[in-house]
């Protein structure tokens, strides 16, 4: 992770746990000054997901909380590849940042809700979204 990051991609989705332990144990940074100062050398988005819970989102002018529903499913492995997937998947189309938030996050949940990583109901993917909570800091 710590190559990743320094080689200053344009999209960096990482779990708090990794990000904790790269800002800490590779530059000696609290977690939110490696983001800031990322997005200052030209990284143009970091997401980072924490498991079943708040998600946060940052870019170079705006910094978002998204708050997942609370559901109870069979297959946690693969979600975050699934975020991942829904989020380039909303940026190659054009979708608005808030509307981006919650197509990536509702495809990690609706991963959750599979019995098999990485292969969910795009119906139930879609009915996750209106429970997927945006907030801008």
């Amino acid at each position: 992770m710590y190559h990743g990051i320094i080689a200053v991609p344009d999209i960096v989705k990482i779990n708090q746990s990794e990000l904790n332990e790269v800002s800490y144990k590779y530059f000696n940074l609290k977690p939110q000054e490696l983001i800031k100062r990322s997005l200052l050398k030209g990284l143009k988005m970091i997401m980072i997901t924490n498991g079943p819970k708040q998600i946060q989102y940052f870019d170079q002018l705006n910094s978002y909380i998204i708050i997942p529903p609370d559901i109870k499913g069979l297959c946690t492995i693969g979600a975050g590849d699934c975020v991942n997937a829904g989020l380039i998947y909303a940026l190659k189309n054009n979708f608005k940042i808030e509307e981006r938030l919650k197509f990536s996050v509702s495809c990690g949940n609706a991963n959750i809700l599979s019995e098999i990583p990485g292969k969910f109901e795009i119906s139930q993917m879609y009915g996750l979204i209106p429970n997927i909570k945006v907030q801008k800091l």
